[in-house]
């Protein structure tokens, strides 16, 4: 007879944990200099729109490494299109190369919209937010579109001296695109799970 409820709270605890895996999660965009590249940029007039690779993978995520190869010179924006099919997220973004960031919903085109601009000093790099939308969850999918394709519109321009100086010819970054589980529901998994854990042992030793 003991065994019974051990057996159900195994596969709570099962349970529990599969929908830990399934919580929902912030996607966040980094642009940060260095690494190395898989593509360049190579156009010369700005605004210029370049395809990124490789692709979106299948978990929704991507690390795109990027060379500014352009014979124009250095790089004082960047503008990303990222392809995303569910807006029901906070999105973050930051950078490391410039001091403003920026980021725009363009739900009609299924897309997460992303600048960076800014050189000079400041405090910390370009930071910004986007709350999330119920009304346009999409296919419900996490993070960004599978294989979709991300491209980017290179401005060209002197950057202002200080500390941050853009996307410099000759440089190397990387794009990330990640995701993360929510703090609050990971809390609440993690201390539901555990419970679950503790009072299956003490049933076993009863």
């Amino acid at each position: 007879m003991k065994r019974l409820p051990v057996r159900a709270l195994s596969a709570m605890a099962l349970l529990s944990a599969g929908w830990l895996h399934a919580t929902p999660i912030d996607p966040n965009v980094k642009f940060i200099t260095g690494g190395t590249h898989s593509t360049d940029i190579t156009c010369t007039l700005s605004g210029c729109t370049t395809p990124l690779s490789p692709n979106i993978d299948a978990n929704g995520v991507a690390n795109i490494d990027i060379f500014n190869k352009s014979d124009s010179g250095d790089i004082i924006s960047l503008f990303f299109h990222i392809p995303t099919l569910n807006f029901n997220h906070e999105f973050n973004v930051s950078t490391n190369a410039f001091t403003n960031a920026f980021i725009f919903p363009n739900v009609a085109h299924d897309e997460l919209l992303v600048e960076f601009l800014g050189t000079g000093n400041a405090a910390e790099g370009g930071s910004a937010f986007l709350g999330a939308d119920p009304a346009h969850a999409g296919d419900g999918l996490s993070g960004f579109e599978r294989g979709g394709t991300v491209t980017v519109d290179a401005y060209f321009g002197t950057p202002k001296p200080g500390t941050f100086q853009g996307f410099l010819k000759g440089q190397h970054a990387t794009l990330e695109l990640s995701t993360v589980p929510e703090p609050g529901m990971l809390w609440v998994s993690l201390v539901g799970l555990v419970g679950l854990l503790v009072a299956k042992r003490r049933l076993s030793n009863t």
